[in-house]
């Protein structure tokens, strides 16, 4: 079984108690933005992916991302769309065109951590 972490701010989403339904690894306050760092495995991301976008708040663009142990795995996910590449910068170019398209600032469209060893918390 592969073990995959999750990086949710819970300012993006609209209920936050289907985050109960996973592991909590840690959290941390990033200005007004809670962030927290789940524990997911091949057998609930996908229930994972479909309850961010349900939950997740049209008002704003937002967006979560997964990642497995060295980054041969990232999964970028928005209300509308789900991007599935790697943790390669020069393969995120459709990620960060439409993030940009639908409102986020570029320079908030890095998918950083994408590897369990540049995790800061």
């Amino acid at each position: 079984m592969e073990t995959f972490h999750a990086l949710v701010i819970l300012n993006s989403l609209t209920k936050t108690e289907m985050l109960s339904d996973y592991k909590l690894l840690s959290k941390k306050t990033d200005g007004s933005w809670l962030i927290k760092k789940m524990e997911l495995t091949d057998e609930n991301i996908d229930n994972f992916i479909e309850n961010i976008q349900f939950n997740m708040a049209e008002n704003q663009g937002w967006y979560a991302h997964i990642y497995n142990h060295d980054g041969s795995k990232l999964i970028i996910i928005f209300k509308k769309k789900v991007f599935y590449t790697d943790s390669q910068k020069v393969n995120w170019q459709d990620a960060i065109k439409y993030g940009v398209l639908i409102g986020i600032p570029i320079e908030q469209l890095d998918f950083r951590p994408n590897k369990f060893e540049d995790e800061k918390y």
